[in-house]
């Protein structure tokens, strides 16, 4: 297992270990259903159908005036972020979108959330492009191999390196 960078001086390796903590201790909160009022389909579908407010309602049966957000995405291994071996990120990036709306303080105007999805995006896209780049390894698997494993992985676990 690999440490805080060297580079990092004793205090921002403790805070930075701090804040990874922290990080985890708020990720491991949440045991909800994944669903809300602003979401009209299932958290992973691969089309969100997301509510503009007082604009989006049922008319003769049919919802009308609502955003689409597709999560297709070609990424740079030849996949689509939708594909079955990219799943697990899907889902995970699916997730963390979810709680960023909910979150107080998070982006909550649909032109806030429509910029977060895409910065999300933007986000895996970099990674599947620079996957070996930020695993460090001296033998870097392919980008396929590594989107079969869901998002490639930017650090090997952390040890504290203090009390």
């Amino acid at each position: 297992m690999q440490t805080v960078p060297q580079a990092f001086s004793e205090l921002a390796q403790c805070q930075a270990m701090a804040l990874i903590d922290e990080v985890r201790r708020a990720t491991r909160i949440y045991d909800g259903e994944f669903t809300a009022p602003w979401l009209l389909s299932p958290i992973h579908a691969p089309v969100w159908r997301i509510r503009k407010g007082e604009e989006t309602r049922v008319i003769d049966g049919q919802l009308i005036n609502y955003y689409e957000y597709n999560w297709a995405t070609n990424l740079y291994d030849g996949t689509n972020l939708i594909d079955l071996p990219n799943k697990q990120v899907l889902h995970g990036i699916q997730r963390l979108a979810f709680l960023a709306r909910e979150m107080p303080g998070g982006p909550n105007t649909l032109t806030t959330f429509k910029n977060f999805l895409w910065s999300l995006n933007l986000l895996v896209r970099w990674t599947y492009l620079n996957g070996d780049l930020i695993t460090h390894d001296p033998q870097p698997a392919s980008r396929a191999d590594m989107a079969s494993e869901g998002l490639p992985r930017l650090h090997a676990p952390l040890q504290p390196t203090c009390s």
